[in-house]
């Protein structure tokens, strides 16, 4: 099993589209990184990610970036996360597909790991 910040790196890259740099290193004064030849290092550093699979706030931003623009329908539990989609109206809506994240170390992590599943990546 991954760690949170491995969750939260593989959130970052996937949904987000951002590079990471999977060293710790905080930029000085909140500067850009540059190596010793004086190149700006682009990307973000591991520990300037949000905690996304740990702080509900953040885990809402994946799951409204990961539902946008899509039929995708959440509900989110203590533990657990559902995606809901493809509607047909055959006696009233259901979806035709579902994922279900449940009985995880809390929201957030359920709602990463659902996330991930609905772009198709396997954790």
């Amino acid at each position: 099993m991954m760690s949170s910040r491995e969750l939260d790196a593989l959130i970052a890259e996937k949904v987000f589209g951002i590079d990471v740099k999977w060293e710790d290193k905080i930029p000085c004064d909140g500067e850009p990184y540059f190596t010793s030849d004086n190149e700006r290092v682009e990307g973000y550093y591991l520990n300037e990610l949000k905690c996304y699979s740990t702080d509900i706030a953040a885990a809402w931003g994946v799951l409204e970036k990961v539902c946008e623009g899509t039929d995708w329908s959440p509900q989110v539990g203590l533990k657990s996360c559902m995606l809901f989609g493809g509607f047909v109206n055959d006696w009233g809506p259901k979806p035709t597909k579902t994922i279900i994240i449940k009985e995880t170390e809390s929201a957030p992590h359920a709602i990463c790991l659902a996330a991930l599943k609905a772009i198709g990546v396997d954790v």
